[in-house]
C-alpha cells in the first residue's frame, strides 16, 4: 500500500507545477470529455483515451469504436484605436485621436472538428497479457480559420465587408488564416496491477497553413496610406512529424484516481510559396499594375513566388488529474468530480519566421535591385500556460430497463498566452473561461453522448501610456502594441523591417461548441479480467 501512496505523491506534485499563460486550444476533443471541461486525465475511460490519457484506455473491455463530431463556431472582434495619420485620406477615418476606427469581426462560419478512437484486446488475444491496441485519428479542438475583412464599406461600423470600400484599420495584422493538422495515431494501453495502468500512443502528425497579411510597400513606413499597400500570401505544408503521448493512472483507493499524461513537445517543419502580389491561374504572382503605378520605388519583385519553409514549434503538455468517486450501495458508481491541472510550454513560440531558399529581389522600374529580402518575421513572444479544470458526471441507473443516463457539467479557466504588448488577431490566444454540460444514455453495446460548451476571454484593451499620442518607427518604449506593420522592403536586417504599431484598441473573443458521439461495444461485456 505504501508504494501506491508514493506514486500518487508524484503525481500531486506533478499537478502543482504553475505557469502564467492560456493555449491555443480549447478544452477538449470528444462529447465525453466536452461535457466535463476537459476534466478527463484520471478517468479517460473512453477510446478518447488516446489524446487525454492513453493509460485509461486499458481498462475497456473487448473492441470499442468512438465516433465523435464538434461543431465549433467562434466570435472574434477587434476595435482599432484612432490615431494621426496625415497621408490617410481624410475621408477614410474622419475620427478623431481619442477615437476609434470600425470593429472587424471574424467572418469565417462554423467548422465540424472530428474524432475517430479504438480500443481493441483483438478478440481476446491481448486479454490475457491485459494489453490493449489503441489508436485512431482526430484533428485538435480549435478553430482552423479565421476571415477578416480587407476593405470596409464607407461609414460601416462594424466593419461591412466591401470589395470596393475604403481599407480596413486591420489590414496589417491578418485576413485571412488557415490551419489544419490531423494526427494519426496507434499505441498500447497495459494493467500490469488492479490499481495501476500505463498507456503511450505514436502520434504521426500532419499539417497544413496558409497565411494572408498587407504589408508596407515603402519609406515613409510611420504612415497607412492605402497606396502603398501589397498583400502577401503565405502557403506551406509539413511531412509527417513524428511525436508521443505517455500516461499512467493510479487507484490507490476505491474513491480515489489520479492521472497523468505527458505529450512530447515537436515541431511542424513546413515547406510552401511566399507571394507578394496577386497570385494568376497559373499560380505566378505579380504585384498588380495598378498598384506598381502608383509606387515610386519598387515595382516588382523576383523569384514571385518564392519557395521557403515556416517552422511552427508545438509544446510539452503535461497533464495531470485527481478524481474524487462515490458509489451507491451496489456497488456502482454513482458520481464523480475530478479536477485537472493542465501546463502547456508555449514560450517555445517567440516568433514566426518565413525563411526563403533564395532571397526575393525587390526591383527599380528599370530592373535593378532596390533590395532583398530572405526572411519575414512576426513576433509573437508566447509566453507558457496553465489551465484548471473541474467536471463531474453523475449516474442514473436502471432509467428503462438496463440503460443508464449520465448528466455531465464542468468549468474551466485558462490564462493568456500571449502579453498584452503582443495580442494579434492570427491566433488570439487571450484568457478563457468555460463552461460545459453534458448527457449521455448507455444501453446494452450502444453509449450516445451529447455535450455543449461556452467560453469566452474577458475583453483586452491595448493602450499606449498617457500622453503619447502615436509612436515612429524607431520608438517602442510607451506605444502600447508591440505589434507592427511588415515592411520588408526597409533596410537594416529582418529584426528591423517593421513600420508603426498596429495593435492598440479592444481584443473580444468568445467561442461555442456542440458535440455529439456514439461509442459502440463489440463482444461480450464484462470484467477486464473475464
Amino acid at each position: 500500500m505504501l508504494h501506491r501512496f508514493a506514486c500518487s505523491a508524484l503525481l500531486l506534485l506533478a499537478s502543482s507545477t504553475a505557469a502564467n499563460a492560456g493555449g491555443f486550444h480549447i478544452p477538449d476533443l470528444g462529447a465525453t470529455a466536452l461535457g466535463r471541461a476537459g476534466a478527463f486525465t484520471a478517468r479517460a475511460d473512453d477510446p478518447t483515451a488516446i489524446h487525454h490519457n492513453p493509460a485509461g484506455a486499458a481498462s475497456l473491455v473487448g473492441t470499442q469504436l468512438f465516433f465523435s463530431g464538434t461543431l465549433l463556431g467562434e466570435r472574434i472582434r477587434f476595435t482599432r484605436r484612432q490615431y494621426s495619420d496625415p497621408a490617410i485620406p481624410s475621408d477614410q477615418y474622419p475620427a478623431p485621436l481619442s477615437g476609434t476606427m470600425p470593429t472587424v469581426t471574424n467572418s469565417a462560419g462554423p467548422v465540424v472538428v472530428p474524432l475517430l478512437a479504438f480500443s481493441s484486446d483483438l478478440g481476446g488475444l491481448l486479454k490475457r497479457l491485459r494489453l490493449n491496441l489503441i489508436g485512431g485519428m482526430y484533428a485538435p479542438n480549435g478553430p482552423p480559420a479565421r476571415r477578416f475583412p480587407t476593405r470596409c464599406r464607407p461609414g460601416s461600423n462594424p466593419c461591412v465587408p466591401d470589395a470596393n470600400g475604403t481599407p480596413s484599420p486591420a489590414r496589417y495584422e491578418v485576413s485571412d488564416v488557415d490551419l489544419i493538422a490531423i494526427y494519426p495515431t496507434i499505441g498500447l494501453a497495459w494493467r500490469p496491477r488492479d490499481w495501476l495502468q500505463l498507456g503511450g500512443v505514436l502520434q504521426l502528425g500532419w499539417a497544413s497553413a496558409s497565411y494572408q497579411t498587407t504589408v508596407v510597400a515603402l519609406a515613409p513606413l510611420d504612415t497607412e496610406n492605402p497606396d502603398n499597400d501589397i498583400v502577401v500570401q503565405l502557403n506551406t505544408h509539413s511531412g509527417v512529424t513524428p511525436t508521443a503521448i505517455v500516461g499512467l493512472q493510479l487507484r490507490p483507493l476505491r474513491w480515489l484516481a489520479l492521472g497523468a499524461a505527458l505529450r512530447f513537445r515537436f515541431s511542424f517543419l513546413t515547406k510552401g510559396t511566399l507571394c507578394i502580389g496577386a497570385r494568376g491561374l497559373d499560380g505566378s504572382c505579380a504585384v498588380p499594375p495598378e498598384t506598381a503605378q502608383l509606387l515610386p520605388i519598387p515595382v516588382d519583385a523576383s523569384p514571385n513566388p518564392s519557395t521557403g519553409r515556416l517552422d511552427v514549434p508545438m509544446p510539452w503538455i503535461l497533464r495531470s488529474g485527481l478524481r474524487l468517486i462515490d458509489h451507491d450501495a451496489e456497488g456502482r458508481e454513482r458520481f464523480d468530480l475530478e479536477v485537472n491541472v493542465v501546463w502547456e510550454s508555449w514560450s517555445v513560440v517567440e516568433r514566426l519566421a518565413a525563411k526563403l531558399d533564395q532571397p526575393i529581389a525587390i526591383r527599380f522600374a528599370d530592373g535593378s535591385v532596390f533590395n532583398e529580402v530572405d526572411q519575414m518575421t512576426l513576433p509573437h513572444a508566447y509566453r507558457n500556460t496553465v489551465s484548471l479544470r473541474i467536471g463531474g458526471t453523475y449516474n442514473i441507473y436502471d432509467l428503462l430497463s438496463d440503460a443508464t443516463l449520465m448528466l455531465s457539467g464542468g468549468f474551466y479557466y485558462e490564462t493568456a498566452t500571449v502579453p498584452k504588448a503582443y495580442t494579434r488577431l492570427d491566433f488570439l490566444p487571450l484568457a478563457h473561461i468555460g463552461i460545459s454540460a453534458g448527457l449521455a444514455v448507455a444501453w446494452r453495446h450502444w453509449s450516445l453522448f451529447a455535450a455543449y460548451s461556452y467560453t469566452f476571454s474577458p475583453k483586452r484593451t491595448v493602450l499606449p501610456d498617457a500622453g503619447v499620442a502615436t509612436c515612429d518607427v524607431k520608438q517602442s518604449a510607451g506605444c502600447g502594441s508591440q505589434v507592427r506593420a511588415v515592411a520588408p522592403t526597409l533596410f537594416g536586417g529582418d529584426e528591423k523591417r517593421f513600420g508603426r504599431e498596429i495593435g492598440n484598441g479592444v481584443f473580444e473573443s468568445a467561442i461555442q461548441q456542440l458535440s455529439f458521439g456514439v461509442q459502440i461495444r463489440f463482444g461480450k461485456q464484462g470484467a477486464i479480467d473475464e
